[in-house]
């Protein structure tokens, strides 16, 4: 021990030698010093193992009653597998019209973009006001005999963050539904989970008809405004050349607007409608998964929580004069808090 000392001074004086490659004698008085951080790390462990192993109960307690409860209220899942259009807006190939076969294709739009509007809180909005929702989402606040609101009525901003909890959107899982349609689109599943089953099926319903109808109101606008543009154009334009060609946008504009109108649902196909569930397919809160995660968060949290008690006994003890330097602080701090209350 007394030449590793003389070693260790040596090294210290001397720069040179604290830069160059260590010897046998210095690796071995580095690792015996980290040898004794982690065994002051295992010491403060163990001298909290009390508070560590008491937050870690009570987590994994306080996770399985949440669980527990939960199980109670079972969730109701109704899906519905829907895939986008392709093709242009409900339009005929007039340049087909001479052989006799009408070909036309309905309209399009792409994943990404039912994706967003499926999430967008417009979209959320109109589904809740068109078919009154609020009562349903917010049963326990709605008088049902009086017809009113028991206190003070939700807010819309309210209902679609519920709403948002509800719905989940995405696209299709499985083998058989992970494949891609024409042009690369990909299959999106719209669900709901509720607790009464025929209302899950209905939130999807509702969600189907409302995106076809702001889908179908997009494209009848879009039609509606080039109606008026190219009859502008006819009656400025001399050339009877020019004036069959508007005539034959200003059609098929026509045709646009009528098949958006037959389609019962537009923009989109449903592969799979929504249907009622059943009782087997009720999701139940996954009790295991709950519990250990309560338990390994609050560990960490328990040994985060050590290591500052510790920390705070130190400065106590060895350093008095920062530790009164942190009372001060800490007084000033409350005294400007209740100044401020």
């Amino acid at each position: 021990m007394q030449h590793l000392k003389q070693v260790n001074e040596k090294t210290s004086l001397d720069p040179e030698l604290a830069k160059g490659p260590q010897t046998f004698e210095n690796a071995y008085y580095l690792g015996e010093e980290d040898e004794i951080n982690l065994l002051d790390y295992l010491i403060v462990l163990l001298k909290h193992k009390k508070l560590i192993i008491g937050m870690v109960l009570v987590a994994g307690l306080a996770g399985l009653i949440m669980s527990l409860v939960r199980s109670e209220t079972k969730l109701y899942k109704s899906e519905a597998i829907i895939v986008p259009q392709q093709g242009g807006l409900a339009s005929f190939r007039l340049s087909n019209r001479g052989s006799g076969q009408a070909q036309y294709s309905v309209g399009s739009s792409s994943s990404g973009k039912l994706l967003m509007m499926l999430d967008s809180r417009g979209l959320k909005a109109k589904v809740i006001e068109k078919n009154n929702l609020m009562p349903v989402l917010f049963s326990e606040s709605w008088d049902k005999k009086e017809k009113k609101w028991k206190g003070d009525s939700p807010t819309l901003h309210s209902a679609c963050e519920v709403m948002k909890g509800l719905l989940k959107a995405g696209p299709a899982q499985g083998k058989s539904r992970k494949r891609s349609y024409g042009g690369g689109q990909m299959p999106i599943s719209v669900s709901i989970r509720y607790k009464e089953p025929e209302t899950a099926k209905e939130f999807v319903d509702d969600y189907l008809n409302e995106l076809s109808e702001t889908l179908r109101g997009e494209a009848l606008r879009d039609a509606a405004e080039k109606k008026r543009f190219l009859e502008k154009q006819l009656e400025s334009v001399i050339d009877p050349f020019m004036k069959e060609k508007i005539h034959t946008l200003r059609a098929n504009e026509v045709e646009k607007e009528t098949f958006a109108k037959a389609q019962k649902y537009y923009g989109f196909t449903v592969m799979d409608p929504p249907v009622v569930p059943d009782r087997i397919s009720a999701e139940k809160p996954k009790l295991t998964r709950n519990v250990v995660l309560a338990m390994v968060v609050a560990f960490f949290l328990a040994v985060f929580l050590a290591f500052i008690i510790e920390y705070v006994r130190r400065i106590k003890t060895e350093d008095t004069e920062r530790y009164q330097d942190l009372l001060r602080e800490l007084k000033t701090w409350r005294n400007s808090r209740k100044k401020l209350d």
